[in-house]
Order: structure tokens, then C-alpha cells, then sequence
């Protein structure tokens, strides 16, 4: 079961909040959670497929780095453009991974 505190959208703002448990199931809560806010917003199938593959993985990685712990996301608009971001509690700075070598 995710425990996820409702969404919130701050008024007078082109800014949506959601807190969601760092469980598999939040990817989904998380892809939908963009597309309603871009759909409201007046974005276009495009940038809005392309806005919930990338938070699926932002919130993917949150949640391999803190699985089980509380996620909050954001879905805001800056000047314009639309903004994603996901904060996990993890101590741990995301990695680059190392390109394999090659011959």
C-alpha cells in the first residue's frame, strides 16, 4: 500500500506537490501527477510524454536510494517552463556511472 499524502496545489501558483512512500508503486502515482498538472497547464502530448518519462526516473533513483522512506515531489512551472523535481532524504550525492571502456 503507498501512504501518500494528498496532492497539493499551492494557490495562486503554477505549483503542484505530492509526498509518496519510496516504493515501486509511486512511479505511477508520480507520471500521473505531471500529466495532470501539464494537461491543466496547456502543454502538449509531446512535452508531456517526455516530462513523464523523466520523472519516472528521477523518482525511480529516489526511490533506490531510499526505499521505504518518504519522496516529496514537485511539479512547478519556471518563466514558462515546466520544472520536475523529486527530493529523497538519502545522504548519498547521485553517481554518474562509469562509461565502459572501450577496446
Amino acid at each position: 500500500m503507498n501512504d501518500q499524502v494528498p496532492v497539493v496545489q499551492m494557490p495562486e501558483s503554477d505549483e503542484i506537490r505530492m509526498t509518496l512512500l519510496g516504493v515501486d508503486s509511486s512511479v505511477a502515482l508520480a507520471r500521473e501527477l505531471v500529466r495532470y498538472a501539464l494537461l491543466n497547464w496547456g502543454y502538449g502530448r509531446d512535452l508531456i510524454d517526455d516530462s513523464t518519462v523523466v520523472m519516472s526516473e528521477i523518482v525511480t533513483n529516489a526511490i533506490e536510494a531510499a526505499r521505504g522512506h518518504l519522496l516529496r515531489i514537485r511539479v512547478a512551472l519556471d518563466n514558462g517552463a515546466p520544472v520536475l523535481e523529486c527530493w529523497d532524504p538519502s545522504p548519498e550525492l547521485p553517481a554518474h556511472p562509469q562509461p565502459a571502456s572501450t577496446p
